[in-house]
C-alpha cells in the first residue's frame, strides 16, 4: 500500500508511480516529490533490474521521463502495458508528437505534462507546469492536484497551443542565442576582453548565452529541430535579422528608428515592468563581490 504521505499532500491520494527514465535528472526530481507525497515509487532506466514493460504494469501513474529523441520509442513499447484504469504521461518539452503517440498506442488515460523547469531547481514552489488533457479527466486533476501541493502553478491547454508557445518561447529563444554566439565565434572575439569593456546589459546578454553553452547540445537540438512548429517562428526571426541587417547596413537612421518603435508598441505596457525588473537584476549584477575580487 501507498505511505501516508505528510501534511503538505494531505489532500492528494496517494498513488503508485512508475517513472520510466527516472535515474535521469528529472525523473529523481520527480520520484522524490511523488515519495514525499506519499506515493510508491518503481523506476525503470538503463541500468535497472525493472524494465520499462514491467514498470508500465506496475504503476497507476506511469511517467515517461526520458530524452525528446527517445520518447516516442519508449510510448509505444509500453503504452499497451499501461492498465485501462492507469494514466500514461510524458513530460517533455513537446505536446502535439507525444499526446498522439500515447492516444494510438495504448487504452489509459493520458496527460502531456511539462514542467517549465530544469532539474536545479531547488523547490517547486512558484514554478510553472503545463498540462494537456488527453484522455480522461480523473488523472489530470490528481496530476494538478499533486503538482499545486508542490507549490507549483499548473496551467491546462491544447496540445497545438503548447507547441506553439514552445516554439518562441524555446526555440526562438535558443536559436537567437546560438546566432549571437555565433557572431561572437565568427569574429573570433575575445569573450574575456569584451566583458572587460562591457556594459552590463552585454554582460548580462552574454552570460545568459554562456549558461546555454555550458548545457547539452542534444537536449538543445530536439528542442529546436523537432518542434512542429519551428517553421513559422525561424522564418520570423530570419525576416526580422534580414530587415534590420540591411537598415543598419545602409545606415538608414529613418527605418531604424520606425522600426524600433514599431516594435516597441507591440510591447505595449510591458516595457515599464521589463525596465524595472531589469534594472534589479543589473543591480544586483554590478554589485556582485566578484566585482571587488572579494
Amino acid at each position: 500500500m501507498p505511505g501516508a504521505g505528510n501534511r503538505q499532500f494531505a489532500q492528494i491520494e496517494p498513488r503508485s508511480v512508475a517513472i520510466i527514465g527516472g535515474h535521469g535528472a528529472m525523473g529523481r526530481l520527480l520520484d522524490a516529490a511523488f515519495q514525499r507525497a506519499g506515493c510508491d515509487t518503481v523506476v525503470a532506466d538503463v541500468e535497472t533490474d525493472c524494465s520499462n514493460v514491467e514498470a508500465a504494469e506496475a504503476g497507476d501513474l506511469v511517467v515517461v521521463a526520458v530524452p525528446i529523441s527517445e520518447t516516442e520509442q519508449v510510448i509505444r513499447s509500453v503504452a499497451l502495458h499501461v492498465r485501462a484504469d492507469a494514466c500514461l504521461m510524458d513530460i517533455t518539452s513537446l505536446k502535439e508528437g507525444p499526446l498522439s503517440w500515447m492516444l494510438e498506442s495504448g487504452n489509459s488515460a493520458v496527460v502531456g505534462a511539462h514542467p517549465m523547469f530544469g532539474p536545479s531547481v531547488r523547490t517547486m514552489q512558484d514554478q510553472l507546469v503545463l498540462l494537456v488533457p488527453g484522455r480522461g479527466d480523473t488523472w489530470i486533476d490528481w496530476i494538478s492536484g499533486f503538482f499545486e501541493q508542490c507549490g507549483a502553478r499548473t496551467l491546462r491547454m491544447t496540445a497545438p497551443e503548447h507547441d506553439r508557445a514552445m516554439a518562441i518561447i524555446q526555440a526562438l529563444r535558443h536559436v537567437a542565442t546560438i546566432a549571437f554566439g555565433g557572431a561572437l565565434a565568427d569574429l573570433d572575439a575575445d569573450i574575456e576582453k569584451t566583458l572587460e569593456l562591457s556594459s552590463p546589459i552585454y554582460r548580462l546578454e552574454t552570460m545568459m548565452a554562456g549558461r546555454l553553452f555550458a548545457q547539452d547540445p542534444e537536449l538543445y537540438a530536439d528542442i529546436s529541430l523537432l518542434n512542429p512548429r519551428r517553421a513559422e517562428v525561424m522564418d520570423a526571426l530570419e525576416q526580422a535579422v534580414s530587415r534590420l541587417a540591411h537598415v543598419v547596413r545602409s545606415a538608414d537612421r529613418t527605418a531604424f528608428i520606425e522600426e524600433f518603435q514599431r516594435v516597441a508598441g507591440h510591447f505595449g505596457g510591458y516595457r515599464d515592468q521589463a525596465m524595472a525588473e531589469s534594472i534589479e537584476v543589473i543591480s544586483r549584477l554590478v554589485e556582485s563581490p566578484e566585482k571587488d575580487g572579494s
